[in-house]
């Protein structure tokens, strides 16, 4: 007797309605950015995440009133561990180390310095502006505690810098742009151990002082930066170790890619079974992979490791960017603060600017002149430090807290307000600096002078939007690959 077909119930129906949507949406995604970046306008330039998050916003309403379902349900869980490891893990695995030298003082300085900076500007102002002007949540004015405060600080201070590459003529501001990718790989590491040491940071004596609470902050994200290194170099140097002795390997690019692939997401799971940070290690494992696995590779792995890598980040990050559209219509009316909102964008413009302009003043002083930036140059560096992305995204849904509703209403009308209006402001903004200076391009000097290339997504997405996918910068190391002129693969 033939075995009866399994009926599909309504609610497999409308997961497979869910799914198609999404699937849509980052195809719609892929080809804005192609769209966009070839065909853009002189004067004016968009990332694609802003029509994307407005595509999710519309789509969204639109499943709410047709559907039976009124709104999309997102597993968070789902989310950290299989689409924000692809896009961390390409950002290593693709960073150029020439030029993050190069600029090593501005990078490790707005980086490093300047986001702790701006967590303790945007926590302390935050917590006064909370107590004299209350937060409304639920109809009900109510006074944030410091911990809430930093923790929405903490989140809030993951920046998408390497988005505004997008909107940014290399060519012209070479400088602008090695700073801007250097300071968004650092924020995002920096970002996400105060985060972590925010989340588990126990504030039960209401006595202790403010100072000795950021200490133990750091001190615990120092921890996590020191474990995230020794974790994520060692699994990196072992999967460089292996593809070197085993030669055997050479003759089948696949494999050595999925070695690649699973080496670095065992390191992301290993990581997260030990309650250390999965992605700040994961993160450090693709940049170890890409000095020191990358020439044990064969010609045809090194080509497909980078076509796979980036295509998974690709995927993941308009993922991402639609979820954040989408989920608008999860959340009631009165889980939205405009003045929680309003406090929240002003502190970290405060603190955008005490950063740039303050540690840019100290430079100049210690250096006595040698480190100079133009104030139209630091002008952009805080735009393009103000807007918020899918690292951001990723933090806040992690947020497990009495206000966890107004807390990701507030980091979800940021990230939407300064991805779609700084993406407007920035290339009009960019005009006022003429047409830059020579200097070296973001890309490594074995691929030639790309002149129409472009580099996108955050780095929070990691993504590097170009036409050829050559070797990740070893630091002078000749290539395997060539490309041609036009971008096309030799």
């Amino acid at each position: 007797s033939r075995t009866p077909r399994r009926h599909r119930g309504p609610s497999m129906a409308l997961l497979s309605l869910e799914i198609t949507v999404v699937v849509i949406l980052v195809l719609l995604y892929v080809v804005l950015g192609h769209a966009l970046e070839h065909n853009s306008l002189p004067y004016l330039s968009i990332h694609e995440s802003a029509p994307a998050i407005f595509l999710g916003l519309f789509i969204g309403e639109l499943f709410q009133r047709f559907s039976d379902r009124p709104t999309f349900e997102f597993n968070e869980e789902a989310f950290m561990n299989y689409v924000l490891p692809p896009i961390i893990f390409f950002a290593g695995y693709s960073m150029k180390k020439r030029n993050f030298f190069k600029y090593f003082p501005y990078v490790i300085t707005f980086g490093v310095l300047g986001t702790l900076v701006q967590f303790f500007v945007m926590t302390m102002s935050t917590y006064a502006l909370s107590q004299w002007f209350g937060v409304e949540t639920e109809g009900v004015d109510v006074v944030l505690s410091l911990r809430e405060c930093m923790l929405i600080s903490a989140t809030l201070s993951a920046a998408d810098e390497v988005a505004t590459l997008s909107l940014i003529p290399q060519a012209e501001h070479p400088k602008l742009s090695a700073i801007l990718f250097g300071e968004g790989v650092l924020n995002d590491a920096v970002s996400l151990l105060l985060f972590r040491s925010t989340t588990i940071l126990n504030l039960s004596h209401g006595s202790t002082p403010t100072m000795i609470i950021f200490g133990d902050v750091l001190l615990r994200s120092l921890y996590l930066l020191t474990m995230a290194l020794l974790m994520g170099g060692a699994m990196g140097l072992l999967i460089a170790r292996f593809l070197r002795v085993t030669t055997s390997l050479k003759g089948h690019p696949m494999r050595e890619t999925s070695t690649l692939l699973l080496g670095g997401y065992m390191s992301f799971t290993l990581a997260e079974s030990l309650e250390l940070s999965g992605i700040l290690t994961v993160f450090i494992c693709g940049v170890t992979l890409s000095h020191y696995a990358w020439h044990s590779l064969s010609p045809e792995a090194q080509t497909g490791s980078r076509i796979l890598f980036h295509t998974l980040s690709c995927v993941a990050e308009g993922y991402c960017f639609a979820a954040i559209g989408l989920s608008v219509h999860n959340f009631e009316l009165q889980e939205w603060s405009g003045r929680l909102i309003a406090i929240m964008f002003f502190t970290m413009l405060l603190g955008r600017f005490v950063t740039c302009f303050g540690l840019s003043g100290l430079m100049y002083l210690f250096s006595r002149g040698s480190l100079k930036m133009p104030v139209s140059e630091l002008a952009i560096l805080v735009l393009g430090g103000v807007v918020r992305g899918a690292i951001c995204w990723a933090q806040v849904l992690q947020v497990n807290d009495a206000r966890r509703g107004v807390i990701i209403t507030t980091a979800l009308s940021i990230i939407i307000v300064t991805t779609v209006v700084f993406s407007l402001v920035i290339p009009c903004c960019l005009r006022c600096l003429g047409e830059g200076q020579d200097g070296p391009q973001l890309y490594s000097p074995h691929l030639g002078k790309l002149s129409n290339a472009s580099s996108a997504g955050d780095l929070s997405a990691g993504v590097r939007r170009s036409s050829s996918y050559g070797v990740p910068d070893t630091g002078g190391s000749g290539p395997l690959v060539s490309v041609a002129e036009g971008g096309h693969l030799l």
